[in-house]
Parts: C-alpha cells; sequence; structure tokens
C-alpha cells in the first residue's frame, strides 16, 4: 500500500500542476480579452474627442476669418465714400453734423437757396454769388449725371474730400467738401468756378487784369508776340468751360513759385488759381501775363 501511494504522488503533483497553469492561463485569457475590450474603448473615446475638437477649431477658424474680413471691409468703406479721419494726423473727427458724403449729397438735391445755404463755407461772401449762379447763370438749367470720389487731402491749411461731378450737358465740375472745425461744408466758388471778374470782360478788353481766376493749366512751348524770348518766360496754356478757347499764359523764369509749378505739372494738368494781366494784344486777347500763382487748387483758405 505505502509503495503504490508513493508511485501515484508524481501523478499527483502533475496533475496539480497541470491545473493550476490552467487556471492560471484561464485568467491571462480572461485579462487579455479585458485589456483588448478598453483599448478599442480607449481608441473610440479618443477618435470621438479628437473629430470633436476638429469641428470645434474649424468653426474658429472661421470666425476668425470672417470678422478679419469685416474688419477690412469697414476701413474700405471709411477711406472712400465716407471720409472720416483727418490726413494731418490719422485722429477720428467727431463731426458737428453731416459727414462728407452726406453734405454733398444734400447740396447737390437741395431744391432751394434756403437749402443750399446750410452746407456752404463762408455763406456771407459765397452766398450772394451762389443765389445769383442757380437763378441767372449757369446752374440754372445744370442737372448732375454722375458723381464720383477723387481723393481726399491736406496741405497743412486745408483738408478736403473732393468730388468729381458731370453736368448734362457734358461739362465737368469739382464739389470741394472742406473740414471746417468739426463741420463738413462744401465751397461754393471752387464749384461754380468764381473768378474776381468774368471772362468775357477780360478776352473783350474791359478788364487788365484779375487777382483771381480758376483754370485748368499745363505746361507749354508757344513763345510769340511779346514773349518770344525763352530764356525770359516760362510758358503755360489754360482752359476752362467759360473760356470759348484756350489762353496763353507767360510767367516770369525768375519767379521761383511758378518754376515749381512747371516742374510740379510735368506733362499733366493742375488745377490752380491765379492772377493775370492783359498785354498790348487787340481783342480777343489770348495772351496774358501770369504775375502771381494764388494757389495750386481752386480752393482757397
Amino acid at each position: 500500500m505505502h509503495s503504490n501511494g508513493a508511485s501515484n504522488q508524481p501523478e499527483l503533483v502533475s496533475q496539480r500542476y497541470n491545473q493550476f497553469h490552467h487556471r492560471k492561463n484561464q485568467r491571462g485569457s480572461q485579462l487579455e480579452a479585458q485589456r483588448e475590450k478598453i483599448d478599442q474603448v480607449l481608441t473610440q473615446r479618443l477618435l470621438w474627442i479628437g473629430f470633436i475638437v476638429l469641428i470645434f477649431g474649424f468653426f474658429i477658424m472661421m470666425l476668425i476669418f470672417k470678422l478679419q474680413r469685416e474688419d477690412k471691409k469697414i476701413i474700405r468703406t471709411s477711406s472712400t465714400l465716407e471720409p472720416a479721419i483727418s490726413l494731418s494726423d490719422s485722429k477720428p473727427i467727431i463731426w458737428d453734423g453731416p459727414q462728407p458724403n452726406e453734405v454733398a449729397d444734400r447740396f447737390l438735391k437741395a431744391s432751394s437757396h434756403e437749402e443750399r445755404l446750410r452746407w456752404i463755407r463762408k455763406p456771407e461772401q459765397a452766398g450772394p454769388i451762389m443765389e445769383k449762379f442757380f437763378t441767372e447763370g449757369a446752374g440754372k438749367d445744370e442737372k448732375v449725371i454722375s458723381q464720383k470720389v477723387i481723393n481726399s487731402s491736406d496741405d497743412g491749411n486745408l483738408i478736403m474730400d473732393r468730388y468729381e461731378l458731370t453736368m448734362n450737358d457734358g461739362t465737368p465740375r469739382m464739389l470741394c467738401i472742406v473740414h471746417c472745425d468739426g463741420r463738413a461744408l462744401v465751397d461754393f466758388e471752387s464749384y461754380a468756378r468764381c473768378g474776381s471778374t468774368t471772362w468775357d470782360k477780360l478776352l473783350s478788353g474791359k478788364v487788365n487784369k484779375a487777382e483771381k481766376m480758376r483754370v485748368f493749366i499745363a505746361n507749354n512751348n508757344y513763345y510769340n508776340f511779346s514773349f518770344t524770348d525763352e530764356a525770359k518766360w516760362i510758358s503755360f496754356v489754360a482752359k476752362t468751360p467759360e473760356l470759348p478757347n484756350s489762353i496763353y499764359l507767360y510767367g516770369s523764369s525768375e519767379n521761383q513759385a511758378l518754376l515749381d509749378l512747371k516742374k510740379s505739372i510735368g506733362t499733366g494738368t493742375m488745377t490752380c488759381t491765379i492772377s493775370i494781366e492783359a498785354t498790348n494784344e487787340g481783342p480777343p486777347r489770348r495772351q496774358f501775363i501770369l504775375s502771381k500763382l494764388t494757389a495750386t487748387d481752386w480752393v482757397t483758405p
């Protein structure tokens, strides 16, 4: 009996060893299955989190892009159609009344002298001239058929916005809106191209000089009659819708302002306010001495 028990002992040990490893392998398989299941859950969760982050980031980028476009649009509108900054210091203007583009519209749409008078600078000086212009002059039958912004400028004395108008007869007019201590006002004298006298009187010889005339001026090389000495004179040609033909202007070659003007004009044309004197040429006069350059613009302080 004892020997049989001894012989069976290794078999029992082997069975127990196999049973132990079998249970161990079962537990290992269960743990491995649990780990795989956890890994699958984590992977799915990470994918969902990544997808949500991607969608959120996309909407954030779209919002930033939209805000940037809106900012650019606002800046572009402000700098063209509704000028609202001083070009000299770039500080916002607090307008006392309508802005320049609104003043331009209200002036052009006004149907009475009283309405127009509200929107012009120097009303005491320009008011009577404007009333006559719209009742007896060119403004009586004129109508604006197109309007566009030219530019804004600041020469250190005046800040203004310019508009180019085309009238129903095809002629141009320039509407200048001057910034006057927070108010936007029309410079009527430049709009009507007012002068200290009329071109009819100058051409006919009834008047020999004019202190202030508004013209389009360009360089010229026509030297004739009393102005044949090219070393003594600078030659210009001037035109305005009120003139039937161009006129020839001659300034002293020693006048530095006129030398600078010639350089500034180059091959183009400028709007200038000038003083001129008649020569001994008989009527109709077409040659004048350019005695003074009042302003390289039609708007004067």
